[in-house]
C-alpha cells in the first residue's frame, strides 16, 4: 500500500466524522484549557504569575465570563483573594461578551424601553455593565449602550453606585446628563426636576410657540425618564396646536408648508402612538398610529421593528388591525 493511498484514506476518514463530533471535541478541549487556565492561577505563588495566569484568562475568550465566575464561587471559603479575583476577571469577560451585543443593537439606531430585557437572566450582568459605564478607555457609544442597559436592568438600590458615579468632575458631560435620565427612571428626578418644573410653566402659553416648543421638549424629557402618562399630556396638546395652525391658515401657507405640514403631523401622531403603546393603552395607539401612517406611510414598516410599539403588536388583533390600514392604505391609492 502506498504512502499516497494511505494519504487518501486518512483524508477519506477524517471528512466522513460529523461536524458535530468536531464541534463537541472542540467544546471539550476549550473547556480543559480554561479549567487549566483557572488552576494556574489558583496555584500562582508570586504576584508576577497570577498577573500573567490572570491575563492568559483575560485572552482565553469572553464567552468563558460563566465558568470563570462559577470557579469563583467554588473557592471563595478556600481562597477569599484568590475568588476575588476570580470574579473580577469574568466581570470584564462578560463586559466583552455584553459589549458585543451593545453594538449590534447600537448599530441599529434603535433604542427602546425593554431592549436589554434579555440580559436580567444573565448573572453579573450589573457588574459587567457597570464596568463599561466606568471604564473611560470603553467607546463613548458603548458606555452611552450600557447606560441604556442598566436602565432595563438596576434597580434602586443600584442607585448609591450611579449617584457616586455622577459626582465624578472629570465625568463627561453627555454621560452625566444621561446618568441624570437613569437615576430619574430608578425614583431620583433631582437632576431633572428643574427642567421640568420650567418647561411645565410653559407648556399652556398663550404664546403658540412657546407651548409647542416646552411641550416638545417635555414629551421627550419624560419619555426618556419613562413617565408616559406625562407625555401623551404633552403630545395631545402639541396636536391641539397642529389643529389649531392647520385650521386657521389655508395648506399654502408657509408656516403650514414648512412647519405645520401632513408629514409634520404624521410625526406627532405617531410619537403619541409610541407613547400610548408604552403606556399599555392600546386602543389609543392604535388610533393614532393609523392616523400617522394614512397622512405619511412611511411609518408604515415601522409598526413592525420599533420596539416602542411591541405592545401594540403583541396585543389582541394586530394582525386584523394592520390588515385594515394596508386596506385603507390602498384606498387611498384608489
Amino acid at each position: 500500500m502506498t504512502q499516497k493511498f494511505l494519504l487518501t484514506l486518512l483524508l477519506l476518514a477524517a471528512s466522513i466524522i460529523p461536524s458535530a463530533a468536531l464541534k463537541a471535541t472542540n467544546e471539550e478541549s476549550k473547556s480543559k484549557d480554561i479549567a487549566q487556565l483557572i488552576q494556574t492561577y489558583l496555584k500562582a505563588d508570586s504576584t508576577l504569575k497570577a498577573r500573567i495566569a490572570r491575563q492568559s484568562l483575560l485572552s482565553a475568550g469572553s464567552e468563558h465570563h460563566k465558568a470563570v465566575r462559577e470557579a469563583s464561587e467554588k473557592v471563595k471559603s478556600s481562597h477569599k483573594d484568590k475568588a476575588q479575583g476570580l470574579k473580577e476577571i469574568s466581570v470584564k469577560l462578560l463586559s466583552q461578551e455584553l459589549t458585543k451585543v451593545i453594538e449590534k443593537k447600537l448599530a441599529t439606531g434603535l433604542v427602546f424601553d425593554g431592549q436589554y430585557d434579555a440580559f436580567k437572566e444573565i448573572p453579573g450582568a450589573l457588574e459587567a455593565l457597570h464596568s463599561l459605564l466606568d471604564d473611560e478607555t470603553v467607546d463613548i457609544r458603548v458606555r452611552m449602550g450600557s447606560i441604556n442597559a442598566l436602565a432595563d436592568v438596576a434597580d434602586e438600590k443600584f442607585k448609591p453606585r450611579l449617584e457616586a458615579l455622577i459626582d465624578d468632575p472629570f465625568l463627561y458631560p453627555l454621560i452625566r446628563e444621561e446618568l441624570g435620565i437613569l437615576l430619574a427612571i430608578l425614583g431620583d428626578t433631582r437632576k431633572v426636576d428643574n427642567d421640568i418644573k420650567k418647561l411645565k410653566e410653559h407648556v399652556n402659553s398663550r404664546n403658540p410657540d412657546l407651548s409647542l416648543n416646552a411641550n416638545l421638549q417635555l414629551a421627550n424629557l419624560s419619555y426618556r425618564i419613562r413617565k408616559y402618562g406625562q407625555a401623551i399630556e404633552c403630545y395631545k396638546r402639541i396636536l391641539g396646536i397642529y389643529q389649531l395652525v392647520r385650521t386657521r391658515f389655508p395648506k399654502d401657507h408657509p408656516l403650514v408648508k414648512v412647519n405645520f405640514n401632513d408629514r409634520a403631523l404624521a410625526l406627532q401622531h405617531y410619537n403619541t402612538a409610541c407613547s400610548y403603546s408604552l403606556n399599555k393603552e392600546i386602543k389609543e395607539a392604535r388610533e393614532h398610529l393609523k392616523k400617522s401612517i394614512l397622512l405619511d406611510s412611511t411609518h408604515f414598516k415601522n409598526m413592525s421593528i420599533d420596539g416602542d410599539l411591541k405592545n401594540l403588536r403583541d396585543a389582541k388583533g394586530h394582525k386584523e388591525y394592520k390588515q385594515g390600514i394596508t386596506r385603507a392604505l390602498q384606498d387611498e391609492e384608489i
